[in-house]
């Protein structure tokens, strides 16, 4: 009688042995990532390329989440996949970004950064032989913008109105800006064809269309701020952070080496993402791009309670955050950031 007690005991250990040592259950089935375009995007090309978020997720032992990715040229779509559920985490425009946050937070649908993915020099160009400076712009000057009103490009041009013209009138320019993608608005630049005389635009676009003949620069991002700041961030919902905490901290671990690996070696980092965008530029070119002293991959934020301010003070946003902290998940908050 024991010897058979004792068989029956062992086949039931053996029966449940696989349920205890099954790996655990994947917390989403398949992760919608989104980006869009240019060399401020590297951080999460890599992410992308070497499968960094893959390996985070195999580590949390959730090798079966399938990860998607889609391209968009500019942040408002993005932001209307993350509302609806169609996108998980994104990476935008900081500007696109904030006002987003102050659109939803304290709501169900609230979102916050993750992290900053990079700080790039950003060049305002003209091909007016006429523009000398932003003063010098009349009304049938046309300004591509990736996003009018709330990219970080329109966003500086109303800092710069603001500057110049004085308090009120952050609108100025407004009138003259065109929404068109980078890729397309430095195309019109270098062709010469078109309406479009004038690009608030971005690495590597505003490298490329320098080297047109009459296109140069009349303004910055940091003549207008008077500092850097971070481009491009990343982000998600809290109700996504909240159901999907192994899966989030993936994510921030693969975005976290992905800036490890652009420090350490930007030259094969340079490769990944020439052979990604196809962009027309040479690869020293783009290391020079990548360690350019106005270039940063970190996720420490900059200077994202300063345009969330302006963008109050605007009215774009209904209130401003106390600290930048406000905007970020718990995870950066220690970061030194502004």
């Amino acid at each position: 009688m024991k010897a058979g007690f004792a068989w029956a005991a062992l086949a039931a250990t053996t029966l449940l042995l696989p349920l205890s040592t099954a790996a655990p259950r994947a917390e989403v089935a398949e992760l919608h990532m989104a980006t869009q375009y240019g060399i401020g995007t590297l951080a999460m090309v890599l992410v992308e390329k070497k499968q960094l978020l893959e390996k985070y997720l195999a580590q949390a032992g959730f090798q079966t989440t399938k990860v998607t990715w889609r391209q968009f040229p500019a942040g408002n779509p993005m932001n209307e996949g993350l509302l609806s559920g169609r996108l998980d985490i994104v990476s935008g425009g900081t500007t696109v970004f904030i006002t987003l946050w102050g659109k939803t937070t304290g709501t169900s649908s609230a979102v916050r950064g993750i992290g900053a993915v990079s700080a790039l020099p950003l060049y305002l160009l003209t091909r007016d032989p006429n523009v000398k400076k932003i003063e010098d712009l009349g009304p049938n000057d046309k300004i591509a913008v990736t996003t009018l009103k709330v990219s970080v490009h329109a966003i500086l041009l109303q800092m710069a109105a603001e500057k110049i013209w004085g308090p009120g009138n952050g609108g100025r320019l407004d009138p003259l800006t065109i929404q068109i993608p980078h890729g397309d608005a430095a195309a019109a630049m270098i062709s010469g064809a078109g309406e479009i005389n004038n690009h608030f635009s971005a690495p590597p676009f505003q490298e490329l269309e320098m080297r047109a003949p009459g296109v140069r620069r009349i303004s910055s991002q940091d003549e207008i701020l008077g500092a850097p700041a971070s481009y491009m961030v990343a982000y998600a919902t809290e109700h996504f952070r909240n159901e999907n905490p192994k899966t989030y901290q993936a994510f921030a671990d693969a975005l976290r080496e992905a800036h490890e690996m652009i420090k350490k070696d930007p030259v094969e980092c340079a490769k990944i993402y020439l052979d990604h965008s196809k962009d027309k530029i040479s690869l020293d070119d783009t290391v020079a791009l990548i360690k350019s002293p106005g270039s940063t991959f970190e996720m420490t934020p900059q200077n994202v309670l300063t345009f969330a301010k302006f963008m109050a003070q605007r009215g774009i946003i209904k209130s401003a955050p106390n600290s930048w902290q406000d905007m970020f998940f718990p995870e950066v908050q220690s970061l030194p950031g502004s």
